[in-house]
């Protein structure tokens, strides 16, 4: 635990004259009491309440504090998400599609590794961010539940993955500030890349190497070809595509993605490895940060509600405590 305004310890000098009140008040009450012969409270009311009082005062010193915890390891991830076309296939409308898929896995791979900061980029033919490294993982399941769809850019059909890789290497570069610390990008696809993806991916991945990126592919998709369904006013029909009298069926495309992990020093894994996933990701990716480091201000937890409650059953209990004071007279 630490705090974002020490400086309030200072009022904790406001006990010494809280102790001399509250002795004070015990002196002239006791007075009063045998003034009118009665007999005084015992010692354990008296003890009670000033220690009551004593933890009323020091709990709202500290919610002047500020005190927060902070976790001491965390990591920077990229998703890096196929959106083209083909992440459309499924056996019919009632089915989840592979990009709804995909959202599955990333929301558990956040939910699973809360420490982390992550971003997301989408790509096809194009490649862009649409949300910044953060700690706000309620915002991105938000994003990915809403931001992320099939049409977020006109050509769905040109995909682009090693273009993709090396966007992402620029930004590293161009915005240290931002992205200095991603050293694992998961890259969720159904690895559908037409022609030799070797000679394709070569000089990116040379580039990923020579950053110490590590790529960690997620397949996403059936091991037998699945067709796209098509849509009508924008709904999904049970009507696939069509091109040139062949159904256009995408399998899922393992060998290439496990050719991208090895190059890259990374480790392959399948959708329904979710949980190998994430123990793979927090046992090679996360590391210690230091409390005054710029990513770990951001994972402050402000825990200030915990001496309020404290604060509270300390009134209550003061309160209680002298609404239930009894005096006895002599006779």
């Amino acid at each position: 635990m630490a705090f974002q305004n020490p400086e309030a310890f200072y009022l904790l000098i406001l006990l010494f004259p809280l102790l001399f009140i509250l002795w004070k008040g015990r002196q002239k009450t006791i007075q009063v009491i045998n003034a009118f012969k009665g007999e005084p409270a015992n010692r354990f009311y008296y003890v009670t309440r000033t220690l009551l009082a004593l933890i009323l005062v020091t709990s709202l010193v500290m919610i002047t504090a500020r005190p927060y915890s902070q976790l001491k390891k965390t990591a920077d991830f990229l998703f890096l998400v196929d959106i083209s076309r083909s992440m459309q296939a499924r056996k019919s409308c009632s089915q989840a599609s592979y990009l709804d898929r995909a959202k599955l896995v990333m929301k558990s791979v956040i939910s699973d590794i809360p420490e982390a900061r992550f971003g997301i980029f989408v790509y096809e033919r194009l490649t862009f961010p649409i949300t910044q490294l953060t700690f706000d993982h309620a915002y991105l399941d938000t994003v990915i539940d809403q931001g992320i769809y099939d049409g977020l850019i006109f050509d769905r059909t040109a995909t682009q993955l090693g273009k993709a890789l090396s966007n992402i290497i620029q930004k590293k570069q161009t915005i240290p500030e931002q992205y200095e610390n991603i050293e694992y990008i998961i890259l969720l696809t159904d690895g559908n890349l037409k022609g030799d993806y070797q000679f394709k991916l070569e000089e990116t991945i040379a580039q990923l190497v020579n950053h110490d990126i590590k790529v960690v592919p997620v397949g996403i998709g059936n091991p037998d070809p699945t067709a796209i369904p098509i849509k009508e006013e924008g709904k999904c029909v049970d009507k696939f595509i069509v091109k040139e009298d062949q159904l256009i069926t995408i399998p899922l495309n393992s060998e290439t993605l496990q050719f991208i992990a090895t190059s890259t020093n990374g480790q392959y894994f399948g959708e329904g490895e979710t949980q190998n996933l994430v123990s793979y990701l927090r046992d090679n990716a996360l590391e210690d940060t230091f409390v005054d480091s710029g990513i770990s201000q951001r994972q402050r937890n402000d825990i200030s509600w915990i001496f309020m409650v404290i604060s509270t059953l300390a009134l209550f209990g003061y309160i209680y405590l002298d609404s239930n004071l009894r005096i006895n007279f002599r006779k």
